[in-house]
């Protein structure tokens, strides 16, 4: 048995990793609870049903998107094929090892 839920770990969404100049190197999928280099790609927009922020109006939300555009590697600027690189931490790693044990599956989707 796996206990209850807030036994488990929880996983934070990800992290976009930064190379010099300030463009996108790739993104880690982490535990929420390691501390690790990088900006959150997802950000709570609600808690205990209630919005945490207004939303942006059209001006604010063209000007985020134009900064984002910018930090996109260039061959993906470019709109030319390229393998963003993604990872997942050893942490996630062991916690899916764990938990496939217990559970007795391998981790291979049915």
């Amino acid at each position: 048995m796996l206990g209850r839920q807030g036994d488990l770990a929880r996983p934070q969404a990800g992290l976009a990793t930064l190379c010099e100049g300030g463009r996108l190197a790739g993104d880690l999928v982490s535990l929420a609870k390691d501390r690790q280099e990088g900006e959150a790609l997802l950000r709570p927009a609600m808690r205990g049903g209630r919005c945490l922020s207004d939303n942006p109006d059209l001006a604010a939300a063209r000007n985020h998107a134009n900064d984002q555009l910018v930090r996109l590697p260039e061959p993906l600027a470019r709109l030319e094929p390229y393998t963003y690189p993604a990872e997942i931490s050893a942490s996630l790693r062991e916690l899916t090892a764990e938990l496939d044990h217990r559970a007795g599956t391998d981790g291979t989707p049915a």
